[in-house]
């Protein structure tokens, strides 16, 4: 069955597998105006803008999730497929490569979308292990790869506001249809476990 309600009032009404320590929110606001900005990550912690830290679990996968970064639109204010980050876009993705010096990553991973791509790949050429693209109908492949074949590692992943609820749902196990908004740009989740359907998600911004 699928639940057309917020992300935040399923995490609030059912409190498995997206849940909150308080250090962040569970999905409560993709503006990033509610939640803790992210200024740094090492393999063992999250430090955050007012000094405070969260602690990594050391015995689980951790997958650091990001929507594309700011872009060019359309008329319509849609995305253009193939254009170019915006200057701030641009700066965003520096950052956040900044953010992520201090981690050990798996890997970076990438929708097929430019616009993402462009946002993550800085964080891959600074780690030299560059970026590989994934498709959206066949992200459980990168489930797989994640917590079959590199179990307890932590990967970086872009992608867009329709894309990012479903690796949520697919992550926490809830089925999820609301989609980011479309100037959602410096959201930053931070989901733990062992198995796609039972990680725990906390979201950030950057």
């Amino acid at each position: 069955m699928k639940l057309f309600v917020p992300i935040f009032l399923i995490c609030g009404l059912l409190a498995i597998g997206c849940k909150s320590d308080g250090s962040g929110s569970a999905i409560s606001s993709v503006s990033g105006k509610k939640t803790k900005k992210v200024v740094s990550v090492d393999n063992s912690k999250i430090t955050f803008s007012d000094g405070s830290t969260k602690d990594l679990p050391t015995n689980k996968s951790v997958i650091f999730l990001v929507p594309c970064a700011e872009h060019y639109k359309n008329e319509e204010n849609k995305p253009i497929e193939t254009v170019d980050l915006l200057p701030e876009g641009k700066q965003r993705a520096v950052n956040l490569a900044k953010i992520l010096e201090g981690v050990d990553l798996g890997a970076v991973m990438s929708s097929s979308q430019v616009r993402t791509a462009l946002t993550v790949q800085p964080t891959g050429t600074a780690k030299k292990i560059g970026t590989f693209n994934y498709n959206s109908n066949t992200r459980h492949r990168i489930f797989e790869f994640i917590f079959d074949y590199n179990p307890g590692k932590k990967f970086l992943i872009g992608g867009e506001n329709y894309s990012i609820p479903l690796i949520i749902a697919d992550l926490t196990g809830f089925d999820i249809t609301e989609n980011l908004p479309e100037d959602a740009h410096d959201v930053f989740y931070v989901l733990t476990g062992g198995a796609a359907g039972s990680c725990d998600v906390e979201e950030y911004s950057y």
